[in-house]
């Protein structure tokens, strides 16, 4: 109903850099001498003009699980 188009996200590694459990970020691996790593990919804009809510859920869930092989 608002007529603005939705951008899936999928992102991996946040939850090691930034847990819920931490006031700061931890961004680098003292142990092993490596910085943290994310990887950020962003879908196909889903423009829900003529969708209704369970079509864009839809659309929405398969571009994540497509994205989700990407990362992975």
């Amino acid at each position: 109903d608002a007529g603005v188009s939705m951008i899936p996200v999928c992102m991996k590694g946040g939850y090691v850099i930034y847990p819920s459990t931490s006031k700061l970020p931890k961004l680098f691996d003292w142990k092993n001498r490596s910085r943290y790593r994310i990887k950020i990919v962003f879908g196909t804009a889903i423009h829900g003009e003529s969708l209704n809510a369970v079509q864009m859920t839809e659309q929405v869930r398969k571009q994540i699980v497509e994205m989700q092989a990407i990362v992975n």
